[in-house]
């Protein structure tokens, strides 16, 4: 049996997906099986996807009849993994050749539901060499906190919690390594209602559920940007409406799993303040960035599109919502131009 199952979600990934799967092959680490889901792909990544498995026994080909989105793919993966370790890897990013060894050795020796690691970011412009084979720079590297060596998270709720808030910890899935018995256990699973962000929910709620949750320093996870992945949508009235019911339909998801949960049942505001940075960072990332503004206001275009969502999910009480969130928006904008106001200070000392 393979000690780690490795999930390689794949749609119209013929372009990359042979060289993140030579980089999964080249492991030190050998004793895993990876799992190619093909979601219902129209160009050649299914008949790529039947020529991996064929060159290696331990590559397997599991397919979607139609596009039902990374989430499903996922998923997919986890109820038909067969290792005692599950991973995930995006078919357009690669990973280095000892990364597993130290993720399922660190994992082994503290008895870990779940190890993560920091990861390095190369944007497409600069990772095309890593698609083409040859070698690989780093660009940036990703830390939000500083990490000395191998840290177990303290099995606080309260401290995980205040990590969270302050850091913004654990929103990617593929840089760790999961016990599959665990995501079992809690019923963890991604999403299935269409959401931006996925990966943040997913591992927001594997944060406060594992147990045993170990980080490593010096990962070496290689995220690859990708122009056409659902984070780099452009502005339009469609896309702001998919924010929108996202930042619903991702509270209620949070809520599903971590409401029951002792820590936050005792003190809803715990999962408020959860749901509220969720929010803050779809606002941030997913509307901000988009050019959805005009003088720190919403254009009439996109307030009339806001409005209709809202009115489509809340009915007769979309007129409070509509109000709040204008009210959310309004002190986010007004604290973001006072933190550029102060960078714009310490530029001139």
């Amino acid at each position: 049996m393979p000690e780690i199952s490795v999930v390689v979600p794949a749609y119209q990934a013929e372009k990359y997906l042979e060289i993140c799967v030579e980089s999964i092959l080249a492991q030190t680490f050998k004793n895993f099986e990876v799992l190619l889901v093909d979601d219902g792909s129209t160009d050649g990544t299914a008949e790529l996807c039947h020529r991996l498995e064929v060159r290696d026994k331990r590559i397997h080909l599991l397919s979607h009849t139609r596009n039902r989105g990374v989430s499903a793919a996922r998923n997919t993966g986890i109820m038909a993994a067969k290792g005692k370790y599950v991973a995930f890897v995006d078919s357009d990013d690669i990973i280095l050749e000892d990364d597993f060894q130290r993720l399922y050795e660190a994992a082994e020796r503290h008895n870990a539901e779940i190890v993560d690691t920091q990861f390095y970011l190369q944007t497409e412009a600069d990772s095309r060499s890593i698609r083409d084979g040859a070698e690989y720079s780093i660009i940036r590297r990703e830390e939000n906190e500083p990490l000395n060596g191998e840290e177990m998270l303290p099995a606080s709720g309260q401290k995980r919690l205040q990590l969270y808030l302050q850091y913004g910890l654990y929103a990617m899935p593929c840089n760790k390594i999961y016990r599959r018995d665990f995501l079992i256990r809690c019923g963890l699973l991604f999403p299935m209602v269409k959401t931006i962000a996925e990966d943040f929910l997913f591992t927001c709620n594997c944060l406060f559920l594992a147990t045993r949750y170990l980080r490593v320093p010096n990962g070496f996870y290689v995220y690859c940007g990708n122009a056409t992945s659902l984070t780099r949508k452009t502005k339009s009235e469609r896309h702001l409406a998919m924010v929108l019911n996202s930042m619903i339909n991702g509270a209620n998801y949070l809520a599903h799993y971590l409401e029951k949960e002792p820590f936050f049942a005792e003190d809803p505001s715990r999962l408020e303040a959860v749901q509220q940075h969720w929010f803050e960072y779809c606002k941030l990332y997913h509307i901000a960035p988009k050019g959805y503004y005009q003088n720190g206001q919403f254009t009439r275009e996109v307030d009339m599109a806001i409005k209709g969502v809202l009115r489509e999910r809340f009915g007769a009480q979309a007129g409070f919502v509509t109000y709040m969130f204008h009210a959310m928006n309004a002190h986010h904008a007004a604290a973001l131009a006072l933190l550029e106001e102060n960078e714009k200070l310490k530029a001139k000392e």
